[in-house]
């Protein structure tokens, strides 16, 4: 059911936030976590989940998933990244407006700190 699936997606995203230090012990099972999620479309079931909270889960994943993009990891974490929120935009029939402030947000963090003009 949608609750238990929640449940799952949850776990899905503690265990992808250690894709943020690849010197963490728990970095290659995240890391290979990402990679079957990329592979097989697995969080894409996640957008037609109808339990409470699970909108917020789309927005999470796009959150983490931008944190670990960094020069420290590899360009093969970036490259899993970008097929699995490319891949969730795709089979969207809606991008919530959530989602698309967190994109939004990422696409204009380089520009904070610049010239506001």
């Amino acid at each position: 059911d949608d609750e238990t699936l929640k449940g799952v997606y949850s776990a899905f995203l503690d265990a992808l936030h250690h894709l943020d230090d690849p010197s963490k012990s728990a970095f290659i099972c995240a890391q290979a976590l990402l990679q079957n999620i990329a592979t097989i479309g697995l969080c894409v079931p996640m957008l037609d989940l109808e339990c409470e909270g699970a909108d917020s889960l789309v927005v999470e994943l796009f959150q983490v998933l931008f944190k670990t993009i960094s020069p420290m990891n590899s360009p093969l974490v970036e490259e899993d990244v970008t097929k699995v929120l490319s891949t969730m935009l795709e089979e969207a029939e809606e991008v919530s407006p959530e989602v698309l402030h967190t994109i939004l947000e990422r696409l204009f963090q380089p520009c904070k700190g610049g010239n506001p003009a």
